[in-house]
């Protein structure tokens, strides 16, 4: 009977320590891939509480496998939770191949909005190679694909990572970063009255972090157009796109942005984004943003390469690009992650938790830890 109690005392204490221990911030997701590699980054990500053909979120992609450059090519990804990914049944993934464009060029730095006046997704998406770039455009009605737009060219490295906003009928924006010679690494600033056509305004240089060059961007309208907010990453000056960790800015006016010092999402030694965090998508949700980011680790015994290589796309980088989910707020005056398990799921000390994780010692409910996750960020985001 007192080896039985002192067993059940053990368990509990063991149980408390799992269940009190168990803060997740951030969350790797399984989104597939048309080369089922299911390696991919670049996402932008609309969301629609309603639902839209089927589906409230809707993300754009390319899949990266090993830094594989010519499987690059813009694909969409729809789910009802913001967690669980699939295909849609009306679109053949990639919406443009990378066969349709000159040797030694690529696609990559996706953007996708609505536009209520016509009832369509605009989805925007880059191509460079080693002296021109574009951004181009198709329109979906949630049964077929437009042709393609070109809606911007430019000398290499001016268009990087658009990031589009509409905020009515006649008022488009978009921002792209110019990583070029000439660019120091500034922003580029556009308008336009249908999203297709946009001219180019301001040249805007934005804060940045000791020994880091802006890199990607990505621009969240709120309070009616009164507030922006930037998820924008930086990478290790000179680096070509190496070293990177995402940042929160803010804006008012489009122009000014005010850069916050301090890490929002960084690099985690030993974890799948421990070698670059990368471009990442939001969606405003009351007084939290919701974050889609793509970021990379190497695989066991490969080699860093720390620059692209002319002409060698395959295997150039052996890098595993996936994207995981979290979510920012508003704490103790900075943007800072939260706990993806305070939505919906009390802290864990009970008697329930208890008898669950006892169940799990059984054999019935081993993954009991991983299945409140799940659960608390679906319910998060429903």
């Amino acid at each position: 009977m007192i080896r039985r109690v002192i067993l059940i005392l053990c368990l509990f204490f063991i149980c408390m320590s799992i269940a009190s221990a168990d803060t997740v911030y951030r969350q790797q997701l399984t989104i597939p891939t048309y080369d089922h590699s299911n390696e991919l980054t670049h996402p932008d990500v609309w969301y629609n509480e309603s639902g839209w053909h089927g589906y409230k979120y809707w993300m754009v992609i390319t899949p990266y496998p090993n830094g594989d450059d010519s499987k690059e090519n813009p694909s969409v990804v729809v789910s009802n939770n913001g967690y669980d990914w699939t295909t849609h049944k009306n679109i053949a993934n990639p919406i443009e191949a990378y066969s349709t464009i000159q040797f030694d060029g690529h696609y990559s730095d996706t953007d996708l909005i609505y536009n209520p006046a016509s009832d369509e997704l605009y989805i925007y998406w880059r191509f460079n190679n080693d002296t021109d770039e574009a951004i181009y455009m198709k329109k979906y009605n949630g049964t077929r694909l437009s042709n393609t737009y070109t809606i911007l060219t430019n000398n290499r490295e001016e268009l990087l990572s658009p990031a589009i906003i509409r905020e009515n009928s006649t008022y488009w924006y978009m921002w792209t970063v110019n990583n070029s010679a000439n660019g120091n690494n500034s922003i580029r600033y556009y308008n336009s009255t249908d999203g297709i056509t946009f001219s180019y305004r301001n040249n805007i240089v934005v804060d940045k972090p000791d020994g880091k060059d802006i890199w990607h961007i990505n621009v969240i309208p709120a309070d009616n157009y009164h507030t922006y907010h930037g998820l924008f990453t930086y990478c290790d000056s000179g680096s070509n796109g190496g070293g990177c960790e995402l940042y929160y800015a803010n804006s008012s006016n489009h122009l000014n942005w005010t850069l916050q010092p301090r890490v929002l999402i960084d690099r985690r030694e030993g974890k799948w984004d421990s070698d670059n965090v990368y471009r990442s998508a939001g969606v405003l949700n009351g007084d939290k943003i919701r974050i889609w980011y793509s970021a990379a680790a190497y695989r066991a015994s490969t080699l860093k390469i720390p620059f692209k290589i002319p002409f060698f796309h395959i295997g150039s980088e052996k890098r595993v690009w996936r994207i995981g989910y979290a979510e920012a707020g508003y704490k103790n005056g900075n943007w800072t992650l939260l706990d993806l398990n305070y939505t919906k799921s009390p802290p864990r000390n009970d008697l329930s938790t208890f008898l669950g994780c006892m169940d799990g010692l059984k054999g019935r409910r081993i993954m009991h830890v991983q299945y409140s996750l799940e659960e608390s960020v679906s319910g998060a985001l429903s």
